[in-house]
């Protein structure tokens, strides 16, 4: 019988970017829910509203401040 070897990957220098996106999605979807539009905010924009975070937030008048500040927020490649 022909086995093929073992392989292992390391990836303990990538864990916190596993559990960043496994809290981001969990939070992110909480939070989609909790502030999604209501009819009202429908009809006050005339039948649709872009789905997005930031959007849903602004529909409630909610964390503007920390919205802003992402905006200046620069990501770079490493």
């Amino acid at each position: 019988m022909e086995t093929e070897p073992n392989l292992v990957v390391d990836c303990f220098d990538c864990l916190d970017s596993f559990l960043f996106d496994e809290i981001y999605d969990k939070h992110h979807t909480e939070i989609m829910a909790k502030y999604e539009p209501t009819k009202e905010h429908y009809e006050l924009n005339g039948g649709s509203v872009e789905y997005s975070l930031e959007n849903f937030l602004r529909l409630y008048n909610k964390y503007l401040d920390i919205l802003q500040a992402s905006k200046n927020v620069k990501f770079s490649a490493q």
